[in-house]
């Protein structure tokens, strides 16, 4: 598994268009099209083949910690 966690005094995202894939996979319901966000840790992060419980985990508890030492409840987490 693949991460990249950035601390954001800002964050905002717009749907440009919405992915055909993966396949099978409904996207949750929105209000708006876009999302912003002050003072968060925005996760980014990609699953690889072989990928179990131990690095879903592991990202988990990474995203706990880093949220913990820079104090913030707000995440934005985007696969």
């Amino acid at each position: 598994m693949r991460s990249l966690i950035l601390h954001a005094d800002k964050f905002a995202t717009k749907v440009i268009e919405k992915s055909k894939w993966p396949k099978g996979v409904c996207p949750e319901e929105k209000k708006s099209d876009s999302e912003e966000m002050a003072k968060c840790l925005v996760v980014f992060f990609c699953v690889e083949d072989g990928d179990g419980k131990k690095q879903v985990d592991a990202i988990y508890d990474e995203i706990l910690k880093t949220a913990d030492e820079v104090k913030t409840k707000n995440l934005m987490i985007s696969p």
